[in-house]
């Protein structure tokens, strides 16, 4: 497992992961929707969440996603 990803990695993500959509609104974050993988998937890494650096947003079904980066795993297949 690694921490800190960086913008266009590749990462793992098992089956089973919580992944939330946030909404700002005066400097506070909320969650307004959330999804968890039913399969395993190879994501791209998009953004860093500036509020929480233990998250990494990944792009999933058309929507930046957060996940807790302890939950991916590096993607490469190096």
């Amino acid at each position: 497992m690694k921490i800190n990803y960086k913008e266009g990695e590749l990462v793992y993500v098992p089956s089973q992961v919580t992944m939330n959509k946030y909404s700002s609104f005066d400097s506070q974050k909320y969650v307004v929707d959330y999804c968890t993988t039913k399969t395993p998937e190879y994501l791209l890494v998009v953004e860093q969440c500036v509020s929480d650096p233990r998250e990494v947003g990944v792009f999933f079904n058309g929507d930046t996603w957060f996940i807790d980066q302890k939950d991916v795993y590096n993607g490469s297949k190096t």
